[in-house]
């Protein structure tokens, strides 16, 4: 078999895209838990605001379904909470294992 002969074949299944957790993505977690540190409690608000309907919209684009979002924009809150207040990362709950 050479290479071209696999342009020949028919595809066998369509690709599936795998986004890596956005609770994950320690540079955006820290990144923001600093942001929201510098910021006033209303400034905090929009910018919270207009960062999570970014990241919504971020991973919709790539075909999560909105359940899932919904998902992953808790755990990404929880991250940035833990990160901006240490003491939530010992209290129970599914959004605070490692």
């Amino acid at each position: 078999m050479t290479q071209l002969d696999l342009f020949k074949q028919a595809p066998k299944d369509a690709g599936q895209v795998v986004a890596f957790p956005v609770d994950r993505r320690a540079m955006m977690v820290r990144a923001t838990a600093h942001q929201l540190g510098t910021l006033d409690y209303i400034a905090g608000r929009k910018f919270w605001n207009a960062h999570v309907k970014a990241l919504r919209t971020e991973l919709r684009a790539v075909g999560i379904p909105c359940r899932k979002v919904d998902l992953e924009i808790r755990r990404y809150s929880a991250a940035v909470a833990r990160t901006v207040n240490p003491s939530l990362l010992y209290q129970g709950g599914p959004d605070t294992a490692a």
